[in-house]
């Protein structure tokens, strides 16, 4: 490997004058800033970024912990995370927790002996013990998408007022039996699903358990919640679905059941993820802007890396908005 000492051998000058070339060039009479410049080009002379590093205690990298790299939000937050961390000049480590607790304490640590200056966190379920630890050691953490810790910085979205403003959506369209497909006790479900029953209050309807189905996940909870609705016999015109893909598997149960969406049954989901709009019917859907989200989380994390100290933690709360397309029939 070629060193800055090669370097300076070559050129006749001392190996200050070298490094100040290079990181001040200005700094350098021009004479010998050509000499220097011509020969690291014809050394192939390679910075030491490692060393660099640790002289400045800052490596520009940062890690971004997502529970499950499959489901389809999580590549949106990452893309919105890497574009803001490019920009500035920072690289991102994307590491994958299965959603499990332990996992993603362990993953922290090797992260934090790799020196990466900051985490960018989907956090795992049961996870506020150890962010909180993270935050009374000064390390630099953003949650995103979800928020354990009120206490540490955060971008996430009003799932209350996204469950609400769905379930006031299909009451305006004169649905009053409205079911609910939620998904697992996680807390952005459990606003959803607040929402949820908010709404209902609000406008004087029946609120009906047999209508509430939870841990309804992915496409197959979904599926499988719909069909033990369908299978109760209990009248409903309208269905929440507090995710996409549970809407999605929903829908698979209703028309296999020879019925209709939405002549039938209506159908609202909630994430806005790309295969709803592909989807035939089209989805409707609660749309919340993911990729602004990872941006976001990145621009705040960066933010904090560089002014060298915990600041005041802040919680952003992004708006929901509602995408029509196809699975909802009016009642009027």
């Amino acid at each position: 490997m070629v060193t800055l000492r090669d370097v300076a051998n070559k050129c006749g000058v001392s190996i200050s004058t070298v490094s100040r070339t290079l990181s001040n060039p200005k700094s350098v009479r021009e004479d010998k800033r050509i000499k220097v410049l011509q020969t690291v080009n014809e050394l192939n002379y390679q910075t030491n970024d490692i060393a660099k590093s640790l002289r400045k205690g800052k490596t520009n990298t940062i890690a971004l912990i997502i529970p499950n790299i499959i489901l389809p939000v999580f590549p949106v937050v990452t893309t919105g995370v890497q574009a803001f961390a490019k920009e500035h000049g920072f690289t991102v480590i994307l590491s994958n927790t299965d959603d499990d607790a332990e996992q993603q304490k362990e993953i922290i640590e090797k992260l934090r002996k790799r020196m990466v200056d900051g985490f960018i966190i989907i956090p795992a379920e049961n996870s506020g013990t150890h962010l909180k630890q993270l935050k009374k050691q000064n390390v630099p953490i953003v949650q995103v998408l979800r928020r354990m810790d009120p206490s540490i910085d955060a971008v996430i979205v009003d799932n209350f007022k996204g469950g609400y403003n769905a379930t006031q959506y299909l009451i305006d369209k004169g649905h009053k039996e409205i079911a609910l497909l939620n998904g697992a006790k996680m807390y952005f479900y459990k606003g959803r699903f607040e929402g949820y029953l908010q709404a209902l209050k609000d406008n004087n309807l029946l609120i009906n358990n047999p209508l509430i189905k939870h841990d309804a996940n992915g496409v197959d909870g979904g599926y499988h919640k719909m069909q033990q609705l369908l299978r109760e016999g209990y009248h409903f015109t309208a269905v929440f679905a507090t995710s996409d893909l549970c809407a999605i598997g929903a829908i698979k149960a209703i028309t296999q059941a020879g019925l209709r969406v939405p002549e039938d049954i209506s159908i609202l989901g909630f994430d806005n993820l790309d295969i709803g709009s592909m989807f035939i019917p089209g989805l409707t859907t609660i749309a919340h802007p993911a990729l602004e989200m990872g941006y976001s989380a990145s621009q705040r994390l960066i933010k904090i890396i560089q002014e060298g100290r915990i600041l005041e933690p802040e919680t952003i709360v992004m708006k929901t908005k509602i995408l029509e397309r196809e699975t909802v029939a009016n009642k009027i």
